[in-house]
């Protein structure tokens, strides 16, 4: 078990904490020794958590969903955007909480400040557009079953 998770967001007043926390167990290893929380609130249900595990730096990315779209996200993630050789363009979710009073906590990888979004320059725009373009066009021509 890993020491130190039941301080994450302790203070913040967020439902389903315990079920985060399950989560990083998934997402860091249960076994990893981890020190150095950190935790940085991007919005009021998103929290960017920076930890030292086994002498390495992770920071993931914790978001509350209620359970309905949190499940959406998940196909998206796991099913949908693969179907169509996209996975690559959206963060990787690591784990998936168990539903708690209506909500899931999801654990991504964090991409840092250097998305697209914050940084649209010309190539980095033109690339993102290109694979888009391709890869809706490969799944309207090769059409797959997907999930819901």
């Amino acid at each position: 078990m890993i020491e130190g998770l039941e301080r994450i967001l302790a203070a913040s007043g967020q439902p389903a904490l315990g079920e985060l926390r399950s989560a990083l167990r998934l997402a860091l290893g249960a076994d990893a020794c981890v020190a150095g929380i950190e935790e940085h609130a991007l919005k009021s249900r998103v929290y960017r958590l920076r930890f030292e595990v086994d002498g390495v730096t992770r920071t993931v990315i914790a978001k509350r969903l209620e359970a309905a779209v949190a499940r959406r996200c998940e196909l998206l993630a796991r099913e949908w955007l693969p179907a169509v050789c996209l996975e690559a363009a959206a963060p990787r979710l690591i784990a998936a909480s168990e539903a708690a009073g209506g909500w899931v906590w999801h654990v991504y990888e964090d991409l840092g400040e250097d998305t697209l979004e914050r940084r649209p320059e010309g190539d980095r725009v033109r690339v993102a557009n290109e694979g888009w373009t391709r890869s809706a066009s490969s799944a309207c021509m090769a059409p797959r079953t997907l999930s819901m």
